[in-house]
């Protein structure tokens, strides 16, 4: 996996964590929508520098519990 990528996830913690933002969270809704802009943009920017076949591994397996964890039918 590219550096960048390794590097993508610390720098949203940091940004989140950070009390300096784009726009202040006191400003009501669009303090938080920044941050909901950013988390969005890593993770896009995660998982298209990320290797794709571990990124399809990873997908498949989340899948593959969400559909064995569901609640079975009626008895």
């Amino acid at each position: 996996m590219p550096l960048c990528a390794k590097l993508i996830i610390p720098a949203l913690v940091l940004y989140l964590l950070s009390p300096i933002d784009i726009v202040p969270d006191f400003i009501p809704v669009l303090g938080y929508v920044d941050d909901l802009v950013v988390l969005a943009l890593a993770v896009w920017a995660f998982s298209r520098l990320a290797n794709p076949a571990v990124v399809t591994e990873h997908t498949a397996n989340l899948l593959g519990e969400s559909q064995s964890n569901r609640p079975g039918g009626r008895s």
